[in-house]
């Protein structure tokens, strides 16, 4: 069977969203340090620099040790105070880091499952939306070799003959069947709607261009072919 009407189809790379597990994972862990400030670790530290000024301002600075040692606070006076204001900035600071986390995880697992396929005449997707071959206007390559990204200008279903536009994206995707719908799409819809870039290399070309050396591109490319 020839790449023009194979049926291809690109999973979503897990690979892509391991980085924003890692960005939660972060902003979960600074939540967890703004709730520990704002609840016990910058209230003693307020509650300590109150009593010290008030010793100080009545000249019972000398008995800050006595006082420190009685309620279990470190000896040493305080050097900075933190004001109602600010422990009420770190309870802000951590609804700001659980918005980032939920949202963060309903991008995450809202992508599990997530395919598009290709079968000669058309791509078709997991969350519904199709692209026809034969309503590609135009395949904008502009963004293709450096970010992975492909914009498909076409006009399948639209109610008003109007363009639409999907994207082929070899990050978020398995790259090598990603790259053999792109080119299987640009065989079908021909290479002069293709702008910002060059048309892609049929994929046996690449397995014969790739330095390898152990045959393992080779093996990949034919195993998403």
């Amino acid at each position: 069977m020839s790449t023009s009407d194979q049926i291809i189809r690109a999973e979503r790379d897990a690979r892509y969203y391991t980085r924003f597990w890692f960005i939660a994972a972060g902003a979960f862990v600074f939540m967890l340090l703004c709730i520990y400030d704002g609840a016990v670790k910058w209230p003693a530290q307020h509650e300590r620099f109150v009593v010290y000024t008030e010793l100080s301002e009545n000249q019972r600075g000398g008995e800050w040790e006595s006082v420190a040692a009685e309620r279990g606070w470190p000896l040493e006076p305080p050097a900075k105070d933190r004001s109602p204001a600010e422990i009420n900035g770190q309870f802000v600071f951590a609804g700001i880091c659980l918005a980032v986390v939920l949202a963060l995880m309903v991008f995450i697992l809202r992508s599990r499952g997530r395919w598009m396929q290709a079968d000669g005449a058309q791509i078709t997707t997991s969350w519904g939306e199709t692209v026809a071959y034969d309503a590609v206007e135009e395949i904008d390559k502009r963004k293709w070799e450096k970010k992975g990204l492909a914009y498909i200008r076409h006009s399948t279903g639209s109610d008003d003959g109007g363009p639409k536009r999907f994207v082929l994206d070899d990050f978020k995707f398995v790259r090598k069947p990603t790259d053999a719908i792109l080119y299987q799409m640009e065989q079908a819809v021909g290479v002069e709607k293709i702008t910002g870039g060059a048309p892609e290399q049929d994929l046996a070309a690449k397995a014969a261009d790739a330095v390898d050396g152990d045959g393992s591109d080779s093996a990949a490319v034919a195993e998403a072919t």
